[in-house]
C-alpha cells in the first residue's frame, strides 16, 4: 500500500486498469453533480457519450469513498476505497467465522484468510470492482444467520442476505454468480442435514427468499444488461464469438499448479514466485491462487478433526465446488492446457457465460470456503489436550503464520502525473471541447487518468466493455488518426479500406472533428515515431501551429463550432467487413453488416449499392434507426439498391440486416477459404439530393432493381 506521502499522489496498483477505477470515482461524482444517469458516460465518446450496463462501475463502493473524495480529492478516495473492500471483506470473514466456530479469535483467523488473501492484492494492482467481495461475504452471514435462527430474526437475516445479494449484483458479474452458487450450497446442504423431515424445508425457503427479493430488487438493472448484450449493437458484438470466448475460458482458467506457488508480492520469494508463474496463460492478476500453505493445512485440521468436521462439510464443499469452476474446462499443468476435460465444461457451455469469461476469478468461493475450514482447524488446535500448556503461543502463531505467507510489502504504486496543459487549460467547458486524443487504442487507460485532471469530454473511450462507437468504425479523419484501434492492428489506409465513393476528402476533415464537437486534437509525440503518418496528417489539417508544444505534446485546436452544413458521407464498418476483393467488393462475415453515415445538417440524400449473397438466397432488410430504407430478396448474383432518405444533422449508421447464416466457402466445396461469408458489398455511392428539391420528412424507398438473372 502506498505511505502517507504518496497516498494522495498515487494509486495503488500497476497504473493500468486501475485508472479506469479511479475515472469511476471521477465520474461518479461529477454525474451526481450534473444530474447525469450513472451508467450513461456522457464524457466519453463524443459527441453523444455511451449508455453501458455491463460496464462494471461498482457504484456503492465509490459511494462510499465520496465523503473522502469531497474533501481530499480522487487520489485518496480510490486508496482509502481499496483499503474499505479489503477491511469490509475481513470484517465479513470475521462475522461467519465467528458464528460458525462460536470463537472470535477463529473468526480473526477466516476474516484474515478472506479479506488479505494473496489473489485480493493480485487483482488490487488494477481490478477493484473484482477486489469487493465484502457484499458476498457479508450476504453468505446473513443466510448462515437466516438459517439458524428462527421466527422474526429469521427473516430479518434472510432480508439483509437479500440486500447484500443486490449489492453484490451492482459490484461485479463474478460477486453476484459466486453469492448465489454459495446461497444456493448452503440451502440444499443445511435443508439435506435437517433431522427433523417436517422442517427440511426451512433453509432452502430461506435462501430462495433471499434469492428472489436481491434479484427482484436488481431486476431492472439485470434487465437492461441482457437487452443491451442480446442486442444488434452489444457491446464488444464484434470480438465476442464462440470460438473467442472459449479461447478467453482457457487462456483465464486456473492453473492447478498455481495453487502451490507463493504469493509473487512477498518481500522475500515474490521474485521467484513471478518467475515460477510465467509460464502460465492469463495476467498476473488471474494467475495468482494460491490460498496458503498454512490455511490448506489449518483447513484440513478443521475438515478431518472429530470436533469440527460436521461443522466444516459445507465449507469444504464450497471450497471444492469453487476450485473445480475456476479451473475451467480444461486441465492446465504449468502452463499446459492438457486437454483433460474437467467437470465445469458444462457450467461454461451454458448461454451467457461469456459474461464471466475468467474462471480464475471463482477463487473467491474456495478461499471463503476455506477460510471457514482453517478457523474451525485453528481452533480444534487450540482445544486439542496436547497444545493446552502451549495456547498462549498458538494463539498469536497462527495469524503470524498466515499473515507471513500473505505479507505484502512494497506493493505497486502508479503516481497521478499529467502534463501541464491537462491540469491548467482554461477552457469554456461547452458542448465544443472535447479532446481527441493521439494514440489512443483500446489497450491504454491513460485518457482517463487525464480526464480527471482536465475535465473534458473524449472521443472514444476505454471501459470494460467497448461499446459500438461509429467515429472508431471507420468515419473519417478518427479511423486515420487510430482512435480505439487495436494497437496491433496496422494504421488505417483509407483508399484500401473504404469502398463507398466518392473518398471522404481531407479539405472535410476539420468539420468532421467539429461535427463531432472535438475542439483539441493531442499528440503524444513521445508514443509516436518520426515516421508516423497521422504526424503529416495533423499537419495537414491544422493551419495554425499547436497552441501547446512540449517535447512529449503537441496540441492543436480546431476552434469549435459548427461543421459546414453540407458535408455528407458514407464508409463501410471497418469491423464488419472483410478487405476488398478484386479491388471491387468486400465480403461480411456477419448477418448484421453496417455502413456509417455523417450530415453536417438535416438534408437530403441518396445512396445506391449492390448486395450479393454467398452461396444462398437471402431476405435483407436495410434500415438507419427507426426507419426502414429497403428491403429485398438477394441471390448471388446480386441486388442493386438506391436509396433515398433524409439524414439527420450528426453521425447516424446504416444496418443492413441479411437473413440466414453465414457459411465458409470450404464447407460447400468452394476451395479453401475458411472464412465465414454472407453478403457482399460492390458499386457503392453516394451523394447529396440537392439544396433546392424541397424538403421531405419521410423514408422513401427507390428503385429497387434485380440485376440478377
Amino acid at each position: 500500500m502506498p505511505a502517507p506521502l504518496t497516498a494522495t499522489s498515487a494509486i495503488v496498483g500497476d497504473g493500468h486498469d486501475g485508472w479506469q477505477d479511479a475515472w469511476e470515482m471521477w465520474w461518479l461524482n461529477r454525474a451526481f453533480q450534473t444530474g447525469s444517469p450513472p451508467y450513461h458516460f456522457s464524457t466519453l465518446y463524443a459527441p453523444d457519450g455511451a449508455t453501458l450496463y455491463i460496464h462494471s462501475l461498482n457504484p456503492i463502493e465509490i459511494v462510499l469513498a465520496l465523503p473522502v473524495q469531497w474533501l481530499f480529492g480522487v487520489i485518496p478516495a480510490y486508496n482509502f476505497a481499496a483499503w474499505l473492500a479489503l477491511v469490509l471483506t475481513a470484517f465479513g470473514g470475521y462475522l461467519l467465522g465467528k458464528d460458525v466456530t462460536g470463537s472470535r479469535l477463529a473468526g480473526l483467523v477466516a476474516g484474515l484468510i478472506v479479506g488479505f488473501a494473496p489473489h485480493q492484492f493480485a487483482h488490487l494492482l488494477g481490478h477493484l470492482d473484482v477486489v469487493s467481495i465484502q457484499f458476498f461475504v457479508l450476504g453468505v452471514w446473513c443466510l448462515y444467520r437466516a438459517i439458524h435462527a428462527a421466527g422474526r430474526p429469521a427473516l430479518a437475516w434472510s432480508l439483509w442476505s437479500a440486500a447484500c445479494l443486490a449489492a453484490s449484483a451492482l459490484t461485479h458479474p463474478y460477486s453476484l454468480i459466486s453469492a448465489i452458487i454459495a446461497m444456493l450450497l448452503m440451502g440444499l446442504y443445511y435443508s439435506l442435514r435437517k433431522r427433523e423431515t417436517g422442517k427440511r424445508w426451512l433453509p432452502i425457503a430461506k435462501t430462495a427468499l433471499a434469492s428472489i427479493i436481491g434479484l427482484s430488487v436488481v431486476s431492472p438493472f439485470l434487465f437492461a444488461m441482457y437487452s443491451q448484450v442480446a442486442g444488434p449493437d452489444a457491446p464488444r458484438r464484434r470480438e465476442i464469438t464462440e470460438d473467442s470466448v472459449r479461447s478467453e475460458i482457457k487462456y483465464y482458467s486456473a492453473d492447478l499448479l498455481a495453487h502451490f506457488i507463493p504469493s509473487p508480492f512477498h518481500p522475500i520469494w515474490g521474485d521467484a514466485s513471478r518467475q515460477a508463474l510465467e509460464p502460465m496463460q492469463g495476467g498476473l492478476s488471474e494467475k495468482v491462487v494460491f490460498p496458503g500453505y498454512a490455511v490448506i493445512a489449518l483447513a484440513l485440521a478443521g475438515a478431518i478433526s472429530p470436533s469440527t468436521r460436521r461443522k466444516a462439510r459445507p465449507w469444504w464443499l464450497l471450497a471444492l465446488l469453487g476450485f473445480v469452476i475456476s479451473l475451467g474446462p480444461s486441465l492446465h499443468i504449468g502452463g499446459v492446457d492438457t486437454g483433460v476435460p474437467l467437470p465445469a465444461d458444462l457450467l461454461y457451455s451454458l448461454p451467457g457465460t461469456f459474461l464471466v469469461r475468467v474462471p480464475a476469478r471463482f477463487n473467491i468461493l474456495v478461499m471463503l470456503g476455506l477460510s471457514i475450514c482453517a478457523a474451525l482447524g485453528a481452533q480444534a488446535l487450540w482445544r486439542h489436550p496436547k497444545v493446552a500448556s502451549w495456547r498462549p503461543y498458538s494463539l498469536a502463531a497462527i495469524p503470524l503464520l498466515i499473515g507471513l505467507e500473505f505479507f505484502t510489502a512494497p506493493y505497486r504504486t502508479s503516481p497521478f502525473e499529467v502534463e501541464a496543459w491537462w491540469d491548467k487549460v482554461a477552457v469554456d467547458r461547452s458542448a465544443y471541447s472535447a479532446v481527441l486524443e493521439v494514440p489512443f487504442d483500446r489497450a491504454t487507460p491513460d485518457p482517463l487518468r487525464w480526464q480527471i485532471a482536465s475535465g473534458l469530454p473524449l472521443a472514444g473511450g476505454y471501459l470494460s466493455r467497448q461499446p459500438m462507437y461509429p467515429l472508431s468504425s471507420g468515419v473519417p479523419p478518427f479511423a486515420d488518426f487510430g482512435l480505439n484501434r487495436f494497437s496491433e492492428l496496422s494504421l488505417f489506409d483509407r483508399p484500401r479500406e473504404t469502398l463507398c465513393r466518392p473518398l471522404p476528402s481531407e479539405s472535410t476533415y476539420l468539420d468532421l472533428l467539429r461535427l463531432a464537437r472535438v475542439r483539441y486534437a493531442v499528440l503524444h509525440l513521445d508514443k509516436l515515431s518520426p515516421d508516423d503518418p497521422r504526424l503529416s496528417l495533423a499537419a495537414r489539417l491544422f493551419p495554425s501551429p499547436p497552441i501547446y508544444k512540449s517535447d512529449t505534446l503537441a496540441v492543436y485546436e480546431t476552434g469549435g463550432g459548427e461543421a459546414d452544413p453540407g458535408v455528407f458521407g458514407v464508409v463501410e464498418d471497418i469491423e464488419d467487413w472483410y478487405p476488398f476483393e478484386e479491388g471491387t467488393f468486400r465480403w461480411s462475415n456477419r448477418t448484421q453488416a453496417r455502413l456509417q453515415v455523417w450530415s453536417g445538417s438535416e438534408q437530403e440524400v441518396s445512396l445506391k449499392m449492390k448486395l450479393a449473397s454467398f452461396n444462398v438466397k437471402r431476405n435483407v432488410i436495410i434500415s438507419t434507426g427507426d426507419d426502414l430504407l429497403g428491403a429485398g430478396r438477394v441471390d448471388p448474383p446480386g441486388r442493386l439498391f438506391n436509396l433515398e432518405w433524409r439524414a439527420p444533422k450528426g453521425f447516424s449508421t446504416i444496418l443492413i440486416s441479411a437473413s440466414g447464416t453465414p457459411i465458409p466457402p470450404a464447407s460447400v466445396g468452394v476451395g479453401n477459404d475458411q472464412r465465414p461469408l454472407s453478403i457482399s458489398l460492390a458499386d457503392c455511392t453516394y451523394e447529396r439530393r440537392g439544396q433546392g428539391s424541397g424538403v421531405r420528412d419521410h423514408v422513401r424507398v427507390a428503385n429497387l432493381l434485380n440485376t440478377g438473372p
